[in-house]
């Protein structure tokens, strides 16, 4: 039943458009003036008839959008009316021209994501290669931005065969970055910064004025509170808490459920990890390797001659 609707929902989606435009031109006059006419008018009525065409087919199944854990699987109800709501906003998403003038048009962009059962706010800056799904589960605040490619992850493939699915939630004038990833579940404040290339795990819970540079790791279940800096290259652990108005130094490893509340917190951390790096270094300078101790006769490679050719 689900692939026969996928067939018949994507005849309407295209063949739809299709005929409004092939009536209008079937009733306008024959006349020079009105058949130009009609050639101008008639890709501008594809691109606005086609949005609305996916959105309305979506409303069949978007209450069924709902938080919670769904085998992948068509006989199941509410991953069924996943799916069929996925493939009228994704035949949308993929569709990058009519995609791009939608969200160049503020009505029109409100009017078409308020179809597909968004219920936050439509003043947000969004590019055709933003990844969003599930615009029912998702609690957008004014002023945010989602700068390309970036993805707002609100379901999770398992290797148990089912789908993960929750809402998340971001606060009004916050920046997603340039390939930035934010799990389901998760909750982001107001004024935040996600820098470029940050994954943000599920349920995790950044509090406002949070500003995290690029490429950092943000694991699951942590939480940052008002304020804090997270260097570049850091890595947050599994439900680790981070206080309020801290600075994290860039390359810093919080463990797995850390609790730092303090700069001296910050200092232990960071004292522990240069001397666990110092010790590491001293050992592999003294040949000391994982697998085990080198052969007493054994030697040092040393080229002399840097146009020799080099074994090892």
């Amino acid at each position: 039943m689900g692939k026969a609707l996928i067939i018949l929902y994507t005849l309407l989606e295209v063949g739809l458009p299709m005929c409004a435009v092939g009536f209008a031109a079937v009733i306008i006059p024959k006349s020079s003036v009105w058949v130009n006419t009609l050639w101008i008018l008639m890709p501008i009525s594809y691109v606005v008839i086609f949005p609305f065409v996916c959105a309305l087919l979506s409303q069949f199944h978007s209450r069924q959008v709902v938080p919670g854990k769904f085998p992948r699987d068509l006989n199941n109800p509410a991953y069924k009316a996943r799916r069929l709501y996925g493939f009228c906003w994704t035949s949308l998403y993929y569709f990058t021209p009519i995609f791009y003038f939608v969200l160049q048009i503020d009505l029109f962009k409100a009017s078409v994501l308020r179809l597909f059962g968004y219920k936050g706010s439509t003043s947000i800056t969004l590019y055709p290669d933003s990844w969003i799904r599930d615009l029912p589960l998702l609690d957008i605040a004014e002023g945010v931005y989602f700068a390309n490619k970036c993805t707002l992850g609100s379901n999770l493939v398992l290797g148990t065969g089912e789908i993960l699915v929750d809402r998340i939630k971001i606060g009004k004038q916050s920046t997603i970055g340039h390939l930035a990833i934010v799990g389901l579940g998760t909750q982001i404040g107001e004024h935040c910064e996600i820098g470029i290339g940050v994954a943000v795990g599920l349920r995790c819970a950044i509090a406002d004025r949070v500003r995290i540079a690029p490429t950092c790791a943000i694991n699951h279940g942590a939480s940052i509170g008002a304020g804090t800096q997270v260097g570049a290259m850091s890595y947050i652990g599994l439900r680790a808490q981070i206080g309020p108005g801290l600075e994290i130094p860039a390359g810093a490893n919080i463990p797995t459920g850390a609790s730092i509340k303090t700069v001296d917190d910050i200092s232990k951390i960071i004292s522990s990890e240069t001397a666990s790096l110092i010790s590491e270094r001293d050992r592999l300078s003294k040949g000391i390797f994982n697998h085990g101790a080198p052969p007493a006769d054994a030697s040092p490679i040393v080229p002399t001659d840097p146009d020799a050719p080099k074994y090892g």
